[in-house]
């Protein structure tokens, strides 16, 4: 499994670069950069977690709906979409894990296709919408 370390509060954009070239576009790695790397398959099954200096802190995902294609794990998150629901698009071939994700707000997880849900621990959260199927090694 391939890991990537959040460094980055904000949401910014994935622009289809190299990892290298994300990491320094002046900002750190942001989630939805980090799930757009994941996407690309070229890094495998991915786990995304905050960097220690930003230990505590809480990630803004203002930029709406987050779409996974690959196998990715997000551990120990705290994530706040502003006014918006945090909402995740689980496309065709992709299984997303929650594992330890603190929500600001609503949780949506959706998925089409084949796409599915790995594991889902959510510790906090205020309505959480799961319309999405479980794979087979799902854990709850």
């Amino acid at each position: 499994m391939t890991l990537f370390t959040l460094t980055t509060l904000t949401d910014d954009l994935f622009n289809g670069l190299s990892f290298e070239a994300e990491l320094a576009d002046g900002g750190g790695l942001s989630l939805r950069e980090a799930i757009g790397l994941a996407n690309t398959g070229a890094f495998g099954a991915v786990e995304v977690s905050m960097d220690a200096a930003l230990s505590g802190a809480t990630l803004l995902v203002t930029e709406g709906q987050l779409g996974v294609d690959a196998d990715l794990t997000l551990t120990d998150l705290s994530v706040d979409a502003g006014a918006q629901e945090l909402s995740f698009l689980v496309r065709d071939g992709g299984v997303l894990s929650l594992t330890g994700l603190s929500v600001a707000g609503d949780l949506r997880i959706e998925a089409e296709g084949d796409g599915a849900l790995g594991a889902l621990s959510v510790v906090a959260g205020e309505n959480i919408f799961v319309l999405a199927p479980f794979s087979e090694e799902a854990e709850l």
